[in-house]
């Protein structure tokens, strides 16, 4: 991935992502709601974190999922390691 991403850009894909793991539309997903009120569970979030890396070419911490526990949490956790790049 190009050098650049912003961390709107990183929530809107999280938001397309996990709506796509969910069979949802993506206006549906709160960014503040927690991932486990959206019915995700840690399997699920693991194959968030794998894309995520694949996508922003960075490693991610697997226990990121305990501690960033939304769309806008994970986010901007997500923008500092990419801007740490």
């Amino acid at each position: 991935m190009s050098g650049g991403v912003t961390g709107n850009e990183i929530r809107d894909w999280c938001t397309t992502h996990i709506a796509a793991m969910l069979g949802r539309p993506a206006g549906d997903i709160d960014p503040d709601a927690r991932f486990a009120r959206r019915g995700l569970d840690s399997s699920t979030m693991i194959n968030l974190i794998v894309a995520a890396e694949e996508w922003l070419g960075i490693e991610i911490d697997p226990d990121s999922i305990y501690e960033y526990r939304s769309v806008n949490a994970l986010s901007d956790y997500l923008a500092t390691l990419v801007d740490r790049r």
